[in-house]
């Protein structure tokens, strides 16, 4: 057994034991005279032999030594460490993450998790000697916590901390506690506690990459059993929301309990007003999705919200959503020779998308930013200046599609191409293939048919363009040799499309076709550019809107009950404002942005759905993961804070044997009175 002290500087203490020794010695020679008036009274005095004198101050004499002893190495505090023992002579860096998320306020066995969690890391700090230093880290990972701070500090964080929206992936927060304790240089005892109810949704240990420099200890937290029943997610049948067009919203509806819900109701609001109504039957442990059917009646925003009844959990009971329905949609059809008559007869009749026709020769690039979506229509080049108002048109992303003609320059086309990531053109070449592949998963297709049908009549083609494959495309549309006709490429936030013929009946059918329509049509809706319905608490939001700050003026982020404003962080691209909302905001609810009192648009942000489940991992099945993933982690399970003070103090210096010493210098010390008190007659 490796036996040490923590502090061997006392065992200098037992030097004291000479003082019982000497004391005995001196008290051993000394005489003692008795005086007696009469010989009568020694009767009454029992006789002492020397043995038993010399027996009695011996045995004073060893509980004396034996209790300077036992108090000198209870004050040395000696132990026998163990793996996890901390080197003595290193200071303490500890850091503590202390789980503030939304499901830390259900009850547990002694009250809410977020009370007892603060107690627990009191019960922590008290396990380490003064001079440790501290860091302490929350799911809002704040400026000010990336410090370390003594205990007093992290004390007052403590009571200042609320529950959060935010949520933080475990591999997350070991990731920034080891960045930071690694980052201080010298030696130190590097220790990470990671208190929490370890939700299943968010404990992913699997990601976790844990560094043996840095000891790290889970202490987790039992919360009762509570039932929730939660909005999950929502979404439309289609992509494109249009006037007068009826809609289907599909609700995701989750039951997070050991119970089942019967006729639970389901509300749909739109600008305040109760615009659909629906019920679910939903058992235990499952999910439903149930469709609310009404029908858009105005153009402009739509401030949406969904609703049910649940109790005690009520944060994930409404779920917020909006979008806006345009009066039309304006695309641009730049010609190389004239219009083509197919994309002229395909929306002349449409009252919603609006092509405008313009010659090459005669483009004005001021008006482009009008425009959702550009179709290059046979340009015999794409010069330098159209180039690069085309580059910065799909960076802040719009659509562009090409149609080259068979006589164009190709430099021009190409390095175009090039500049936007998409595959460039090589030769013609001349065939008679059906385009019969296509990527209905592509967004261009995925709703344009019910279902892909092998015995439809394909469209055919005899003469096209080869593509150079070594870019990393997305073919939509392949011929039965595996030929690309349609190929779509992302550059920055759009997207671009190379139809490799043009759009003619002299080499192919493709215009007369049916599945010409939902080619151009969805691209002049540019679908791959709609704004999200909704976003989650805690992730950064963008939103691009035209610019129009000038001189003092700026945008706000407001609500309606006028309740949050503030001036966001924006940056400004040629004529449009990139607005970031990060953590500003920490309600769930519809804001809009505000410039010069004129809403622009509007953003829905709602609680992440993960803190809704609430399904834990137990103290075995962490242990089980941590094993399988090799890790150097410690479960602590404990139902009593001074238990867990122990398990801390011996966990980093060793296994203890400081109180049975006390206990021991108090028997000899009991001993010894004993021995003076019953045996006072011997002499």
């Amino acid at each position: 057994m490796n036996f040490n002290f923590l502090y061997p500087e006392f065992l200098w203490a037992l030097l004291l034991i000479a003082v019982p020794i000497i004391i005995h010695l001196f008290n051993f020679r000394r005489y003692k005279t008795v005086y007696y008036s009469n010989v009568m009274f020694l009767k009454n005095v029992k006789q002492q032999t020397k043995s038993k004198s010399q027996l009695k101050q011996i045995l004073v004499l060893i509980s004396r030594i034996l209790f300077i002893i036992m108090l000198v190495f209870a004050f040395a505090q000696p132990y026998v460490p163990n793996k996890n023992t901390q080197n003595n002579k290193n200071k303490n860096l500890v850091s503590i993450y202390l789980d503030n998320s939304f499901s830390m306020d259900v009850q547990g066995q002694n009250g809410k998790l977020s009370d007892l969690s603060k107690n627990k890391l009191k019960s922590i700090i008290d396990s380490y000697d003064v001079s440790t230093n501290y860091l302490f880290l929350t799911n809002d990972f704040e400026a000010k916590h990336q410090f370390f701070y003594d205990k007093n500090k992290i004390l007052d964080f403590v009571a200042d901390i609320n529950t959060s929206p935010n949520t933080k992936l475990l591999s997350k927060i070991s990731a920034k506690q080891s960045d930071i304790l690694l980052s201080e240089k010298g030696n130190f005892n590097r220790i990470s506690y990671i208190i929490s109810d370890f939700q299943k949704t968010t404990t992913d240990i699997n990601n976790i990459k844990a560094d043996t420099n840095i000891s790290t200890y889970f202490v987790p937290l039992n919360p009762e059993n509570s039932s929730n029943l939660f909005i999950d997610s929502c979404w439309f049948e289609t992509p494109i929301r249009k006037l007068f067009q009826k809609e289907k919203l599909f609700v995701k509806v989750y039951n997070s309990s050991n119970e089942d819900f019967q006729n639970i109701p389901i509300k749909l609001y739109i600008n305040d007003s109760l615009k659909a109504l629906g019920s679910v039957n939903i058992n235990s442990n499952k999910f439903e999705i149930i469709e609310l059917n009404y029908t858009n009646s105005f153009i402009g925003f739509y401030n949406a919200y969904i609703e049910i009844a649940d109790y005690p959990i009520v944060y994930d009971n409404t779920l917020f959503f909006n979008y806006s329905i345009k009066e039309t949609v304006n695309i641009l059809e730049i010609y190389g020779n004239k219009p083509n008559n197919f994309l002229n007869a395909l929306f002349k009749a449409d009252n919603y998308v609006k092509l405008e026709n313009q010659d090459f020769l005669k483009l004005n690039f001021s008006n482009i930013d009008k425009f959702s979506s550009i179709i290059l229509n046979e340009l015999p080049e794409i010069g330098s200046g159209l180039q690069q108002v085309l580059i910065n048109f799909i960076s802040e992303g719009n659509s562009v599609f090409v149609i080259p003609p068979f006589k164009l320059d190709f430099d021009s086309y190409n390095s175009f191409l090039q500049n936007v990531n998409s595959a460039i053109l090589l030769d013609t070449v001349s065939l008679n293939n059906k385009i019969n592949n296509i990527n209905y998963s592509n967004d261009i297709y995925k709703d344009a048919f019910v279902k892909s049908n092998r015995n439809v009549e394909y469209p055919y083609v005899n003469k096209m363009f080869l593509l150079n494959k070594s870019y990393n495309n997305t073919d939509l549309l392949k011929t039965d040799n595996n030929l690309t006709i349609l190929s779509e490429s992302s550059y920055k936030q759009g997207k671009v499309y190379v139809l490799t013929m043009p759009l003619s009946t002299t080499y192919s059918n493709f215009v007369q076709h049916q599945i010409f329509v939902p080619t151009f049509y969805n691209f002049a809706l540019n679908i791959n550019k709609l704004d999200e319905i909704y976003s989650t608490i805690g992730n950064t939001v963008n939103v691009t809107v035209k610019d129009s700050s000038i001189g003092d003026n700026v945008y706000h982020i407001k609500n309606s009950a006028n309740t949050v404003d503030f001036i966001p962080e924006f940056s400004k691209s040629g004529n449009k404002s990139n607005i970031a909302v990060k953590n500003n905001i920490t309600e769930a609810g519809n804001y809009f942005v505000e410039y010069n009192n004129k809403k622009l648009k509007y953003i829905s942000l709602n609680y992440n759905r993960k803190e809704s489940d609430l399904s834990y991992y137990s103290k075995s099945e962490l242990e089980k993961i941590i094993a399988e993933n090799n890790l150097n982690i410690t479960v602590i399970k404990d139902s009593d804070n001074n238990i867990l003070t122990d398990y801390i103090g011996e966990s980093n210096n060793g296994k203890q044997f400081w109180k049975w010493f006390l206990v021991l210098a108090l028997s000899f010390l009991l001993f010894e009175i004993l021995l003076l008190r019953f045996f006072k007659n011997i002499k």
